[in-house]
């Protein structure tokens, strides 16, 4: 009896348990429940393997070991090789320098620079004989052609030219009888030498009279200004000065009347470099120093153009606060045209301690850093990083760099960094 009552308790518990286990299957979050049991418990199990049964793992590195720059590669040269280098050395230095500061500027043809050519008397605008009118923008030479002016009779001999070609006809008609009778009269001993040759006279003045109003009438119906100009009197119209050819506001074969306007030139002899400056900053600039232009390609390797002080009117921008600082510079130096934005850098009247090297002796790397080389013993260099604040005339303000004494290469850098790499001589 009771093993039946034990049996059917164990029968019944199975079921419970069964059920309760069926209910949980059911659920999502018991699903996971048994999936965290089962991970347990493999993991534990997983542990007592002894490590022959573990799998091997190895997680490699990709990163480099840097190099340091004290470990750089240290240049020894023979004294023939420094010789054929050219190598020089200089000294650090600490000395007291003008800062400066850079403002954009504006090229400009200075006040009084640009002439206007006219046409002196009514005309016909013709090229240069065997040529062309030349483009604007070219350079004039003083006295060189730039173009022709075909001079025309007063507007009352072109509105009565077919009447005047009527009458030099009837002219040369009775000149060309009256030379025939004179002539006729002195051969049969009636008339005088002298009368001949007045009659032939006539006559000569007639033909010229003649071929000037057909002339006239042929540049009026045909308009070949170049035959014409054979017939007329054509002037030369040249540069009063050398310049640029700025504006040309006539072209060929169009009709001037005198005091027209035919063309501009612009000297080349000197150019001036506009400044505007903050009002609030003018205290601080030393104005009366020269400055140093660079265009707006490269303002840090480039020796730049200098230019000077000039006195200039007045003038501002009351909207921008600013005043305007006039420069002048030769046209010549640095390729500069009006008209062209510009880097000016000015000279501050305060000054500061720094270290200074020449600037030859400054490398740039293909990243845009800066180096010098360090003469550490009779021929052996090592390249050293340095820190540029801002180069004042040949000389380089360095914001961080080897300390005052240090002794570095200030010509052959380059061929020191040819060397380094392989590819120097």
């Amino acid at each position: 009896m009771k093993i039946r009552q034990i049996t059917s308790r164990r029968i019944f518990k199975f079921l419970v348990l069964a059920f309760f286990c069926f209910g949980l299957l059911s659920c999502d979050s018991a699903q996971n429940k048994i999936k965290d049991i089962q991970s347990r418990i493999f993991s534990k199990h997983s542990e007592k393997l002894s490590p022959a049964h573990k799998q091997p793992t190895s997680i490699k590195s990709h990163a480099q070991k840097a190099i340091k720059e004290k470990s750089l590669t240290k240049i020894t040269l023979s004294d023939s090789a420094r010789k054929r280098l050219g190598i020089k050395i200089a000294t650090v230095r600490r000395q007291t320098i003008k800062k400066i500061r850079e403002f954009g500027g504006e090229i400009m043809v200075p006040p009084g620079q640009t002439i206007s050519v006219s046409a002196p008397l009514t005309g016909i605008v013709l090229a240069p004989a065997g040529n062309i009118i030349p483009p604007v923008g070219a350079l004039i030479n003083r006295s060189e052609t730039v173009l022709r002016l075909l001079m025309l009779p007063p507007e009352k001999d072109l509105l009565t030219a077919r009447a005047d070609l009527k009458i030099a006809q009837n002219r040369l008609s009775l000149a060309r009888k009256r030379a025939e009778r004179a002539e006729q009269l002195l051969e049969i001993g009636a008339g005088s030498l002298r009368s001949k040759e007045t009659a032939l006279s006539e006559l000569d003045d007639s033909k010229a009279v003649l071929r000037l109003a057909e002339a006239l009438v042929d540049l009026i119906d045909k308009q070949d200004y170049n035959a014409s100009a054979e017939d007329f009197t054509s002037m030369n119209v040249g540069g009063p000065i050398k310049g640029i050819l700025r504006n040309m506001y006539v072209a060929t074969g169009q009709r001037v009347s005198a005091g027209f306007t035919l063309f501009e030139m612009t000297s080349q002899d000197l150019l001036w470099i506009r400044v505007p400056v903050y009002a609030g900053l003018l205290n601080q600039l030393d104005t009366e120093q020269s400055v140093t232009v660079h265009d707006l390609t490269n303002t840090s390797d480039s020796q730049g153009v200098v230019a000077y002080p000039v006195a200039a009117p007045p003038s501002g921008n009351p909207t921008a606060a600013s005043i305007d600082l006039y420069f002048k510079l030769p046209y010549s130096e640095g390729g500069f045209q009006p008209g062209q934005k510009v880097v000016v850098a000015l000279k501050l009247k305060s000054r500061e301690k720094g270290l200074t090297v020449p600037r030859s002796s400054i490398l740039y790397d293909i990243h845009g850093g800066t180096w010098v080389y360090q003469n550490t013993k009779k021929n052996q260099f090592i390249r050293r990083r340095i820190e540029l604040q801002t180069i004042v005339d040949d000389v380089a303000v360095l914001a961080r760099g080897p300390d005052a004494g240090t002794e570095i290469v200030s010509v052959g850098a380059a061929e020191l960094f040819g060397t380094e790499f392989g590819v120097g001589k």
